[in-house]
């Protein structure tokens, strides 16, 4: 199973009048500390090959452009933690920031980013600063323990429920699971 992927088809609703479009002349980069980070380094170039395969741009990280969606890791004087994932994104006109305290918050952000636009069939945001904390864990590895994996029952329609998903080295993993 392969995450989608091709051009995507035009909005069904209309952008906001003040939204902050991704469109030809932008870029994309990160600082010197996400270069040095290799979380952070794939989560940037997956987020450029999702707008050049389904929006057709070509994000830069010099040469003419004018503005950029910029990744940049704060840092928190603590050592990088897996569990924090949280970022906070700027918007304005002359371009989209994102801080976040380590790569794995770069790469919830160029996820969340690519899900959204993907979402929207556009790469736009509103303008203004939010803070935002992923709901739901990125863990790429084995199981954690206490894992969804367990067998159980719907107990309106007494069926089992199946949960599936594709683990990291690319196999299907499937499980049912009811609720409790």
């Amino acid at each position: 199973s392969r995450p989608p992927f091709g051009p995507l088809a035009p909005p069904k609703t209309a952008i906001p009048r003040d939204a902050v479009v991704v469109g030809p002349g932008w870029g994309v980069r990160g600082d010197a500390r996400t270069h040095e980070d290799e979380t952070s380094r794939v989560g940037i170039a997956d987020l450029k090959r999702f707008l050049h395969e389904s929006f057709g741009l070509t994000p830069e990280e010099n040469g003419k452009t004018q503005r950029f969606v910029t990744f940049r890791i704060t840092g928190t004087g603590q050592p990088p933690s897996l569990w924090n994932t949280t970022f906070r994104l700027s918007v304005d006109a002359n371009g989209i920031r994102v801080s976040a305290s380590s790569g794995h918050g770069v790469l919830r952000a160029c996820l969340y980013l690519s899900n959204l636009w993907r979402l929207r069939r556009c790469p736009w945001l509103a303008p203004g600063t939010r803070h935002v904390c992923p709901a739901v864990l990125l863990h790429i590895g084995a199981d954690l323990w206490g894992g969804v994996y367990h067998a159980g029952m719907d107990t309106r329609t007494r069926r089992r429920r199946k949960f599936s998903r594709v683990g990291a080295d690319g196999d299907k993993r499937h499980a049912y699971y009811g609720v409790v």
